[in-house]
């Protein structure tokens, strides 16, 4: 082989090392970055005892800190003077962070701008929400900052982008740090409580229209409106109409709808006196089920600068006594019952035991759910939306209408005689 040739080869052969070795280099690099990838991201809560000991949560972001913390057994808020939570939200949530894993490096240049630095530790617009769990004795369990969502773009080729093609971007992922890695997982946590109030189990009652027989409304006044259905009626109705009114029944059901899906917006300082809470001035609606318990709503006032209206629900029940429908039959005296008759009777006085188990285990059902609301809503008094109880007034006139008069029929008119 000529020498010019073997020098050509020689020269290749140093370009190849070269670039195999920055390939090896750059593959090294991006491997160490990114080894973690897959792995658990918040590793302390890979140990269930840990996961066990969490006893409270903390949301510190620039607009403030929201707690989560666990009193006597139960999930609170206790900026909301210890009032539940949804257990569903705690636990989900903190199921979520044991699950997380982590996803695609983020370098630290990129950490103010994704809102990934701790709040205190950064400039306005640079902090994202930090989440601490904390043990009983107030010692940390586990940390992580939360910062900007990753969107993505509507459309694409995909069939399910084409879809939504023109609708803008959505959440597809988070931004996160913890334990010194910062990375974009899938995850896009969007449960994140902002506010105090975000994670109170704010269902109040969800008594259905059709289970309700009458509502009675009473003004602070004194003055009282009394309605109810007909037994076979779906709509509340006046007791006395005049010829020429009929009622609004569209008012009608909505008043009748008030504890269908009830839930309060807030709640108020138990300390607060009623005065200060307007119930010295209180408007009651009282509902009375098909089945027999009796729901109180009394409303209050309305908390500064609003129309909402502070409120407190209450309900009572006394189980009818239960009576056989027909008396057994009594056998003759002077005759002996056959062998059929008696098994006929025994048959008879079986089915009548068992419905009238069926009728205290009804009721006593009832009972238990009566109880359940009291013990959950007595001492609060609540903050419900104005529109929840637009439809609460005495005023009959709002209930009642002016008959719509029937078009009298076309007369008929003589055709004009012919000349």
């Amino acid at each position: 082989m000529k020498a010019r040739n073997l020098i050509i080869l020689a020269v290749v052969a140093v370009v190849l090392v070269a670039l195999a070795r920055m390939t090896s280099s750059r593959k090294g690099r991006l491997s160490k970055g990114q080894e973690s990838m897959g792995k658990p991201l918040v590793e302390a809560l890979q140990d269930a005892e840990k996961v066990n000991s969490v006893e409270k949560l903390l949301f510190e972001s620039a607009g403030g800190t929201v707690t989560v913390a666990r009193v006597d057994g139960r999930w609170v808020a206790p900026d909301k003077f210890n009032y539940p939570v949804k257990f569903d939200s705690v636990h989900d949530f903190v199921t979520g962070l044991v699950e997380l894993k982590t996803g695609q490096p983020v370098p630290d240049a990129q950490l103010a701008e994704l809102n990934l630095l701790a709040p205190g530790d950064a400039g306005p617009g640079e902090s994202g929400t930090r989440v601490t769990l904390l043990d009983g004795d107030g010692n940390g369990v586990a940390s992580l900052v939360v910062g900007k969502e990753h969107r993505r773009q509507a459309g694409g080729n995909s069939p399910l982008g084409a879809q939504f093609a023109g609708l803008g971007d959505y959440p597809d992922g988070r931004f996160v740090a913890s334990g010194g890695k910062a990375c974009l997982i899938s995850e896009t946590l969007t449960n994140l409580p902002d506010d105090p109030k975000d994670w109170l189990d704010n269902d109040l009652a969800n008594m259905a229209a059709a289970d309700i027989a009458s509502v009675t409304v009473t003004e602070a006044g004194g003055e009282t409106l009394a309605l109810a259905k007909d037994p076979d009626g779906a709509d509340l109705k006046l007791a006395t109409l005049a010829e020429d009114e009929e009622m609004d029944t569209t008012r009608a059901n909505n008043l009748c709808s008030v504890l269908s899906w009830l839930d309060f917006e807030d709640v108020a300082d138990p300390a607060a006196t009623d005065e200060a809470l307007g119930f010295d001035k209180a408007q009651t609606y009282v509902a009375t089920s098909k089945k027999g318990p009796v729901y109180t709503l009394t409303l209050g006032g309305s908390p500064e600068g609003t129309e909402d209206r502070y409120a407190r629900l209450n309900a009572a029940y006394t189980p009818p006594p239960i009576e056989d429908e027909e008396p057994e039959p009594q056998a003759d005296p002077g005759e002996e019952m056959t062998d059929e008759e008696k098994q006929a009777a025994e048959e008879a006085a079986a089915k009548k035991a068992e419905e009238r188990l069926k009728k205290q285990e009804e009721q006593q059902k009832l009972a238990d759910e009566v109880k359940a609301l009291n013990d959950r809503t007595g001492g609060w008094t609540y903050v419900l939306k104005a529109y929840e109880v637009e439809a609460v007034t005495a005023d009959r006139a709002y209930f009642v209408k002016e008959k719509e008069q029937e078009e009298d029929d076309a007369t008929e008119t003589e055709p004009p005689p012919v000349e």
